[in-house]
């Protein structure tokens, strides 16, 4: 593979791409490697994960999956899933004439990349997971109760709590974001201290309700269904396969992140030979957001070593 293959200049700004017959909207800025950047939710739309420090020395790709942001939407929300997004990454991959690329993921967007990494090992130049998880199942369903547990102290846990577990039941995506805003306290280190600085870059993300939980507004919610996991019917686990993943990894989570925690990063890190685990102090589940400069850092110094 020819090094100037690897240089691909991508025009900045918004973009569409079409794939499998639907409109995938994506964002270019900075300059430098291509990373691939994919959203958490499942259903997350872009702007949240906006890394400007990073886009400082790569070139990140923002994609917007499919049911998000200005990216096309399915008839029937039963069909979005892990596979589709991944499918779309290659899709998409093949669009921008890209051979390899770096792909990071948060949260969600970190089963996208594990899946995608697994399915098109060829392509991957680096994998960055970042607050995510290689399992939804039961493991992980008993670590975020677990972890809850942590704030039981604080004066705003039992309506935190509370409006997480009504997140599933929410029947538009305005009702959704609006439960949403009583859940970040879980979701921000430090949220006493920090509230003032952090709430109204957090609050502002989006999120669609039929990615959520994959269903119109109008259906039968799901109780108890937790959020930052794909929809209920779609089970996850690849912890028996992460030894087949030979990419340079670099492993990120917030040593306070609750539903992403630096459990199931060690997880990760002890399955891929040579990863790479940074663990942020004081962050939870928003390390781009709540340290930027320190979490760039991380990528930087991992990039320039790949």
């Amino acid at each position: 593979m020819s090094s100037e293959r690897l240089r691909v200049e991508l025009p900045t700004g918004q973009h569409k791409a079409v794939i499998g017959g639907m409109p995938i909207a994506y964002h270019v800025h900075g300059s430098g490697p291509v990373v691939l950047a994919h959203p958490g939710g499942p259903g997350g739309e872009w702007g949240y994960l906006r890394m400007p420090e990073v886009e400082k020395f790569a070139t990140v790709v923002y994609v917007e999956p499919l049911g998000t942001g200005a990216s096309g939407r399915l008839e029937n929300p039963g069909d979005y899933g892990l596979q589709l997004d991944a499918s779309n990454v290659e899709g998409l991959r093949i669009h921008l004439g890209i051979e390899k690329f770096a792909f990071l993921g948060h949260s969600y967007g970190g089963f996208v990349a594990l899946t995608y990494a697994l399915a098109h090992p060829a392509h991957v130049s680096a994998l960055i997971l970042y607050d995510t998880s290689p399992t939804n199942g039961p493991d992980f369903d008993q670590d975020v109760g677990s972890n809850l547990q942590s704030f039981k102290d604080e004066p705003w846990f039992a309506e935190a709590t509370t409006a997480f577990q009504q997140l599933s039941r929410a029947q538009s995506d305005e009702e959704l974001m609006a439960t949403f805003a009583r859940v970040l306290p879980l979701y921000v280190a430090n949220w006493a201290e920090r509230r003032n600085e952090l709430e109204g870059r957090i609050s502002r993300m989006r999120v669609c309700l039929e990615r959520a939980f994959r269903r119109k507004g109008d259906a039968p919610a799901v109780p108890g269904t937790p959020a930052g996991r794909p929809a209920p019917h779609d089970s996850y686990d690849v912890r028996a396969r992460l030894g087949e993943i030979k990419a340079p990894t670099l492993v990120q989570v917030g040593a306070k992140d609750f539903i992403c925690s630096p459990k199931m990063a060690e997880v990760i890190h002890r399955g891929i030979a040579g990863s790479r685990l940074a663990v942020f102090p004081d962050t939870s589940h928003f390390a781009h957001i709540e340290t930027p400069q320190e979490y760039a850092r991380t990528i930087r110094e991992f990039l320039s070593n790949v």
